[in-house]
């Protein structure tokens, strides 16, 4: 994401005042900055009085859902066991870099009864709260004069049984997800690269895509298992050294 444009700083300033009487109740400096207003200014297309109506949309729900502690509360052990993440590394812009080993990911314990389906809707917010101090992290210590507000993700999906998607139930859960995300966290996905997947793998993107903005289904960019195709984009995006060991094999290649 480029720094805000001459017309953007304006509407930031417009916007600014028109949310002073919420933003008056918050302590949290973040939430007053250009670091958040520019994602949801540009998820709206610049249109000031549809990204008020969005930012307060959002700032309510994390009052009335507690989202403001949720980062730093100990992780469910069940959904750290089911649905690992990793959040570590930096791409070749100095944004957070997320791998998510999806081969891994048993969503049928997700969707066995509603309590469990609670509990991995809240791990998944869990998860995005902690990319985003990873993203306020990462801003404060890049040197640069743009801003970083956005990560760059990717999945693997090697050895991903699709069985469970074929859930309606299930289904209709991961859209919810999906919309919250996109609702609450507009503008922080920069990149995001699904690869080893399967012919499956369109049944998962038809099932996601009504939930998510064009601009950010997008940036997600699919690969099958050749990793002569997806190896180099991959590296484009990213230094070898901050994958995870996951990718250690990588250093075994013939890069140059």
């Amino acid at each position: 994401m480029g720094a805000p444009s001459a017309e953007e700083r304006v509407a930031m300033d417009k916007l600014r005042d028109q949310l002073k009487d919420i933003l008056a109740t918050i302590s949290d400096d973040y939430f007053k900055s250009d670091s958040f207003f520019i994602r949801f200014l540009r998820a709206r297309e610049n249109n000031v009085d549809a990204a008020e109506k969005m930012i307060r949309a959002t700032l309510t729900w994390r009052r009335e859902n507690g989202i403001d502690t949720l980062a730093s509360e100990p992780i469910s052990p069940f959904c750290d066991a089911n649905f690992p993440v990793s959040i570590e590394g930096r791409d070749r812009v100095g944004r957070p870099l997320v791998t998510v080993p999806m081969g891994r990911w048993d969503l049928k314990q997700a969707n066995t009864d509603d309590e469990r389906a609670v509990e991995f809707r809240r791990y998944n917010i869990q998860v995005c709260e902690r990319i985003m101090a990873e993203i306020r992290r990462a801003d404060v210590e890049q040197t640069g004069h743009v801003p970083i507000t956005q990560y760059t993700v990717i999945y693997d999906w090697e050895g991903f049984s699709c069985r469970p998607m074929l859930s309606i139930s299930l289904d209709k859960r991961m859209v919810q997800i999906t919309t919250l995300v996109e609702s609450n966290y507009p503008e922080t996905l920069a990149n995001c690269i699904y690869i080893n997947c399967s012919s499956f793998i369109s049944t998962v993107l038809s099932i996601i895509k009504p939930a998510m903005s064009s601009r950010t289904f997008g940036r997600i960019r699919h690969f099958g298992v050749d990793r002569a195709i997806w190896v180099p984009v991959v590296l484009e995006l990213v230094d070898p050294t901050q994958l995870t060991p996951q990718f250690d094999w990588i250093f075994d290649l013939n890069l140059n």
